[in-house]
């Protein structure tokens, strides 16, 4: 599956972060933070819909309000909801419009910033408010999980389809090697956007059941018998549909199934790789807590 860059970080972001709790940092940090409201969407439900759909083409019916955040001093992997105090959204007089699932999780609306100093997600009420309301209200607390500690790992390894290698940390299984798979294009889709012509001629894919870890990797490149780097770029993500292995000690499923896919300007049979890996993780709790109007 083709992803685009702007869903990259979006791709990450459906992960459980119970392993990486093992950090935290100032309450004065933490403080510091300001979320800013970007964005207000409501959208009337369809009164002829028998399933549920909004009035609006394209656009679920409810209230969503778009966050932004700046992290200057941190670089972030990824961000979650607290699972002690997840969104909830409130009219002006008190009243609760969105549900337990609402914001269960961020979903693909969520988006780190592609210096990693930021981030920028959405938070959802399935009703939407009175016609005399005056502002809304949101309460929550964002998670912020942070790379620190960066270090600089290298190695090479045969570039064949099965071939398994730790990737710094990370045990990974090289699944896919050859020709990238072309984009596809339906309708009139495709003649708006037709397929890229480049120079990016072959292709690999990596596979890990640490979704999480691989995270943990801000930049990855790859290099030529020389010790240059390849022009290369990211391709795509996701979860893979695999069942999940369960602990016998504790009764629970590892991390689930994960690639990653990266296109290379030169087609090679070795894989020398340089990257730059997080060795661990830190937890901030972001508090939000601030009312929305027309005028933002």
């Amino acid at each position: 599956m083709k992803t685009s860059t702007a869903m990259r970080g979006a791709l990450a972001l459906g992960i459980s972060v119970a392993w990486l709790l093992g950090g935290s940092i100032s309450a004065r940090a933490a403080e510091a933070r300001r979320p800013e409201v970007v964005g207000l969407s409501v959208v009337k439900p369809d009164p002829q819909s028998k399933f549920g759909q909004s009035a609006v083409l394209g656009r679920q019916a409810g209230v969503e309000i778009h966050f932004r955040l700046a992290a200057p001093d941190r670089f972030v992997v990824t961000i979650d909801v607290d699972p002690k105090k997840p969104f909830s959204v409130t009219d002006h007089r008190g009243k609760l419009l969105s549900t337990d699932d609402d914001n269960r999780s961020l979903g693909f609306f969520a988006e780190i910033h592609s210096d990693g100093h930021g981030c920028r997600w959405v938070v959802k009420a399935a009703q939407i408010p009175p016609a005399d309301a005056t502002h809304l209200r949101l309460q929550g607390n964002l998670l912020l999980i942070c790379g620190v500690q960066p270090k600089t790992v290298s190695g090479s390894v045969p570039l064949k389809q099965g071939q398994q290698f730790q990737l710094g940390q990370i045990p990974v299984t090289i699944t896919r090697v050859g020709k990238p798979q072309p984009p596809v294009m339906f309708g009139q889709l495709g003649q708006m956007f037709p397929a890229e012509q480049d120079d990016f001629k072959w292709g690999v894919r990596f596979e890990t059941t640490h979704a999480d870890r691989f995270k943990s990797i801000r930049d990855l490149k790859f290099l030529d018998s020389d010790g240059r780097p390849i022009k290369s770029r990211w391709r795509g993500s996701g979860d893979v549909c695999i069942i999940a292995p369960i602990d016998p000690a504790t009764g629970v499923a590892h991390d689930r199934g994960y690639y990653v896919e990266y296109e290379l300007a030169t087609q090679v049979s070795q894989l020398r790789y340089r990257a730059t890996c997080f060795q661990k993780l830190e937890t901030e709790t972001v508090p939000v807590d601030t009312k929305v109007g027309l005028g933002l």
